[in-house]
């Protein structure tokens, strides 16, 4: 009687290594689900003992954690990520928050933060971000050096966490965030952004209030023309003898100095 051979191995040779492999990989198989179930059940059993809070440098860590409001002893597994979420997301300062499970028993919360570019007075002192969104004075001890953008108005009743929709709002941050752009130096040097209520833009410069008639348009060459006017003919002991400078001339900076004969510098830039 003659066999059919496939590949060097008889047919019946073959089959029978298919059974063999078969009774491996029932018992095989049923150890992962009887694994499964287990780890299902194990899991159901962790608690959160811990929160922990990332990215957090102006709002204190035990502020976000009392957001979260997680109960003690909460199931990792059953916690809402959507609504812890969004009771976070409560809180003005916060731009984003991403949460995550951390097995075996924590629950870490990340976060942005909006950071304020500004002061402004809405009957109260509260800051503005980069977007425009109003933010509550510091819920920290931290300690902003800041701008004040002043001269605007029909802000007062403006909602905290809301976009202020405002031109001059919105051209006040244009300045200071091309005053960032140019030098941190030039962007800490103004004091404050008087947007006159619609007139022309009076800057105030440093520590003595060096009033800057800024006027409108041309936002970005005149402040690369405050600076280098600055940087090369004003210091901290000059700073004081400077009674206005005027940016409102194409070309170059009217300087008043206060001295006796009243003196006038025209420079050329």
């Amino acid at each position: 009687m003659m066999e059919e051979h496939l590949g060097n191995k008889p047919i019946k040779e073959k089959q029978s290594t298919r059974r063999f492999g078969l009774r491996l990989l029932i018992p095989l198989a049923a150890s992962y689900i009887v694994l499964f179930v287990l780890s299902l059940e194990w899991s159901h059993t962790l608690k959160v003992q811990r929160v922990i809070v990332e990215g957090s440098s102006i709002i204190p860590t035990h502020e976000i954690v009392k957001l979260a409001n997680v109960k003690p002893q909460a199931s990792m597994d059953n916690l809402d990520l959507f609504a812890i979420r969004q009771h976070i997301r409560k809180q003005p300062f916060i731009n984003s928050v991403a949460l995550n499970r951390r097995y075996p028993d924590a629950l870490c919360v990340k976060i942005t933060e909006r950071n304020p570019i500004a002061a402004i007075n809405t009957g109260e002192l509260q800051y503005v971000d980069g977007k425009g969104v109003l933010l509550p004075h510091s819920p920290s001890q931290a300690k902003f050096d800041l701008p004040l953008v002043s001269g605007v108005h029909r802000i007062e009743s403006a909602e905290v966490g809301a976009l202020l929709i405002n031109k001059d709002i919105f051209e006040a941050i244009e300045l200071l965030t091309i005053a960032q752009a140019i030098d941190s130096s030039l962007y800490h040097l103004i004091s404050e952004v008087n947007m006159n209520d619609g007139g022309d833009i009076i800057l105030y410069a440093g520590d003595s209030g060096n009033p800057i008639f800024f006027g409108r348009g041309h936002t970005e060459k005149k402040l690369l023309t405050l600076y280098e006017f600055w940087k090369n003919y004003i210091t901290s002991a000059t700073s004081e003898n400077v009674r206005y400078i005027d940016l409102r001339f194409e070309g170059q900076v009217v300087a008043k100095w206060d001295q006796t004969d009243g003196q006038t510098t025209k420079v050329e830039l």
